[in-house]
């Protein structure tokens, strides 16, 4: 197992080696994630590890993205300083609908409009050039992920695991 948290697990563990620690896990597919709690001062350290590899997408200076299942689930891993910080997952939707019981996770489109209304909050705050083109740009991919849905529903494949001709 490896591990992916930024604020390294074992320097925790050191730091409280003498107190009473409480682990919670939580084995999924491809990772596992550990949330240990320290009985004496309250304090909580949350942690991914990998199951197997584990592709990083982006990384910043206090940020990671990780894919756990592709094309599926992302982990998304925060610092704020040494003390904070946590991860949390993107659960997109595994398989068609139709076929799989129903929703089980975000959809593309559903992001998209996320970010697009984050932008333009800011850009009315902080208004420059990047901003509106970036807002443009993701309301194009929105346009077009649209447009699939609206090819797959006329050509009968939506909601299916089957390909629409473009």
């Amino acid at each position: 197992m490896t591990e992916i948290s930024l604020t390294p697990y074992a320097d925790w563990i050191k730091k409280h080696k003498t107190h009473k620690l409480q682990i919670f896990r939580s084995v999924g597919q491809v990772h596992e994630t550990r949330i240990t709690r320290c009985l004496d001062c309250k304090q909580r350290f949350t942690s991914f590890h990998k199951l197997e590899n584990q592709m990083e997408i982006y990384k910043s200076s206090n940020s990671r993205v990780s894919v756990l299942n592709p094309g599926h689930q992302y982990a998304v891993h925060i610092v704020v300083d040494e003390k904070r910080g946590g991860s949390f997952m993107l659960q997109f939707q595994d398989g068609a609908a139709n076929e799989v019981g129903g929703r089980n996770g975000i959809q593309n489109e559903e992001v998209l409009a996320v970010l697009i209304d984050r932008l333009k909050y800011l850009q009315d705050k902080f208004p420059c050039r990047e901003n509106a083109i970036v807002i443009t740009k993701l309301e194009e991919a929105l346009m077009w992920l649209e447009r699939r849905t609206e090819m797959r529903k006329l050509q009968g494949v939506e909601g299916k695991n089957e390909a629409h001709k473009s």
